[in-house]
């Protein structure tokens, strides 16, 4: 399953956390290989089609990631045309 985030505030954060400790539970009992390829906050936005790091993602997004435009995330989202994707928008 490939993830996309718009919003990396609090609740971003702590949603990028639960997948960051549950991915070996969810991989070996679920079968589920959860990647966070995108994520976003009103200023920037950082794609890894491979997965980000979800240690560093947020911080790494804040000192390289592109400026954030939502039609320009939807457009870096469509052209990386990757399967069993979710779009998920955090509003705080």
């Amino acid at each position: 399953m490939n993830i996309f985030l718009v919003g990396t505030g609090l609740i971003g954060k702590s949603l990028l956390s639960m997948i960051d400790k549950q991915f070996q539970q969810l991989a070996s009992q679920n079968h589920l290989e959860v990647n966070v390829v995108g994520i976003a906050n009103s200023k920037k936005m950082h794609f890894n089609a491979n997965g980000l790091l979800l240690e560093n993602a947020v911080d790494q997004m804040k000192e390289s990631g592109e400026v954030m435009g939502m039609n320009d995330f939807f457009g870096n989202m469509i052209g990386l045309n990757l399967s069993n994707s979710i779009l998920s928008i955090v509003l705080q």
